[in-house]
């Protein structure tokens, strides 16, 4: 006679392990995989006016002037401008918004990706406190913008934090 074996899913087991082990996962960040209801997916774009020059092959001057060109276009727009940065021991972000400069210092462990999404956080946070409402951010990070571009249940969590809150904010 056969008896049937019964196995518990996959995830029961390596969670008896997991508790067997007595391992420390006190940081463990959950994910909610529907952290966007299909109809409320929040839009984020950006422009990148150097996106057809090959940086090895361009001078400078070019690059300043298309800066230039940019700022005229939007000189009714309130320039915010963004950094992250990490060395040796130091990581921190900057923003210089009118004639207001700010940096903070963060956590050793953030990635340079990290510091750039914090500082366009922190810019946002900003601008939700100014009675203008034309801005223009400018960031020198790609990915980071990219990041908040294209928003799924793996992001980056500094962007899934800014989209989530972008989000109740624009309802």
């Amino acid at each position: 006679m056969l008896v049937p074996l019964t196995f518990p899913p996959s995830c029961e087991r390596v969670k008896s392990i997991i508790q067997d082990s007595e391992l420390n996962f006190s940081d463990i960040q959950t994910v909610d995989f529907q952290i966007f209801s299909p109809w409320n997916i929040p839009q984020f774009s950006f422009l990148n006016p150097f996106s057809g020059f090959d940086r090895s092959k361009t001078s400078p001057v070019i690059y300043q002037q298309i800066f230039s060109f940019h700022r005229y276009r939007c000189s009714s727009y309130i320039p915010i401008f963004t950094d992250g940065s990490k060395a040796v021991g130091h990581v921190g972000c900057g923003i210089i918004f009118d004639a207001d400069i700010s940096s903070f210092r963060l956590h050793t462990s953030f990635s340079i990706l990290s510091t750039e999404l914090v500082a366009i956080f922190y810019a946002l946070q900003k601008m939700s406190f100014s009675t203008q409402r034309q801005f223009c951010i400018y960031n020198d990070s790609t990915s980071s913008l990219e990041a908040l571009c294209h928003p799924h249940f793996q992001m980056h969590p500094v962007a899934m934090g800014y989209l989530g809150t972008f989000a109740d904010s624009s309802t």
